[in-house]
């Protein structure tokens, strides 16, 4: 669903509120393609209202401010985990939109290479032989009588 009225408006969404590097542009039009257009215009919207009215979101958890990228995607965030909590967003969806982690640096050796790590030598104890453990967790003592019967 990449039509160009999406990347118009993430585009648009991003130069109003400074935000040029390409990870946050990359971000916006998922979050349009995925949500839709009208959704990210919306949003846009709030936020410039909250950064007018100085809402509670305009602020960090730590009491610091947000920069103006930081309040559109505060609020985004805020919104399509309401739409989470409702069904309407898969979390998987939400996730890989809302929720930005670093790739981590990986050594040479490609994607699928396991991490080198040299396996540490086992201590070799000398333990007593293992006996089946009872099934009930105590052992019966048990009394064994032989009985012959005589011939007739």
């Amino acid at each position: 669903m990449d039509t160009p009225d999406t990347k118009k408006i993430a585009e648009d969404v991003a130069k109003q509120f400074g935000e040029v590097g390409e990870r946050p542009r990359r971000q916006l039009e998922r979050i349009a393609m995925l949500l839709g257009s009208v959704w990210l215009a919306d949003i846009a919207e709030r936020a410039e209202r909250g950064l007018r009215d100085a809402e509670p979101f305009v602020t960090r958890a730590d009491g610091s401010l947000r920069t103006r990228g930081g309040v559109l995607f505060a609020v985004a965030r805020g919104a399509a985990f309401d739409l989470v909590k409702s069904g309407a967003l898969g979390r998987r969806d939400f996730h890989r939109s809302f929720c930005w982690r670093e790739p981590t640096p990986r050594e040479c050796g490609g994607p699928s290479a396991p991490p080198k790590s040299s396996p540490r030598p086992k201590p070799k104890v000398e333990s007593p032989p293992r006996h089946p453990a009872p099934r009930h967790g105590r052992v019966l003592q048990a009394e064994v009588y032989t009985v012959r019967r005589s011939k007739q």
